[in-house]
């Protein structure tokens, strides 16, 4: 491992036991060429997110791949699988975000399956938030489709999502190559802070059109 990566692994660690809302003693940090990896278990989503946003702060880090499981002791009675199930539902029904008509659950010793279909990308992200937030979930695999109600060319979300870059002060589009296929989208090079990734990753996620993300952008200070 280069000096660097030395230098940014122990950075990172001492920033994660620095933060009160993250175990960082049973987290395991590896990093290979600026990127960082985080493994191991949290207790919820808000410190899954905060190991994350704690390791992109780190001077030098390129990027994050956040590999954290949730444990998410539940506070209270325990409930099995087909009543987290039916929690799940009745989350969907309360957000009339989520059209909970096309989503079905199941549910195996906490693990969640999510399938079926979404209208926009955002709202499959939705739906694996809103699940996270429910007590007694370990962990999601989300297979939810993005199934646009009406087509939009590839052409079309690509200018949308280049307009929008361009727009933002966070972001220098000059950097950034955006390819889009069937809908999918592709996102490669530069930007100059973890704020210009997250808001581009943002960006792309609202987007109507956008079916699949494959966010390959770096961070270069």
């Amino acid at each position: 491992m280069p000096n660097n990566d030395e230098k940014i692994k122990e950075d990172v660690k001492n920033q994660l036991l620095w933060d009160s809302r993250v175990n960082a003693d049973v987290l395991t940090v590896d990093v290979q060429d600026g990127q960082v990896i985080l493994s191991g278990a949290v207790l919820d989503r808000i410190a899954r997110e905060s190991a994350e946003r704690d390791a992109w702060s780190v001077h030098g880090v390129a990027s994050v791949v956040n590999l954290l499981a949730i444990l998410n002791y539940p506070i209270g009675p325990i409930l099995n699988d087909d009543e987290l199930k039916n929690k799940i539902y009745d989350t969907f029904h309360w957000h009339p975000t989520i059209d909970a008509s096309k989503i079905s659950v199941s549910v195996n010793e906490g693990l969640v399956t999510l399938r079926g279909i979404t209208n926009s990308y955002w709202e499959k992200v939705k739906a694996e938030e809103f699940t996270y937030d429910i007590k007694g979930v370990i962990s999601i695999v989300n297979e939810l489709a993005v199934v646009p109600g009406n087509m939009i060319s590839d052409q079309a979300i690509a200018e949308a999502v280049i307009q929008a870059f361009a727009r933002n002060k966070f972001i220098d589009i000059d950097s950034i190559d955006v390819k889009v296929e069937n809908g999918s989208i592709t996102l490669s090079g530069i930007v100059r802070s973890w704020t210009g990734y997250q808001l581009a990753q943002e960006i792309v996620q609202s987007t109507l059109g956008v079916v699949n993300i494959d966010n390959k952008l770096f961070v270069k200070e």
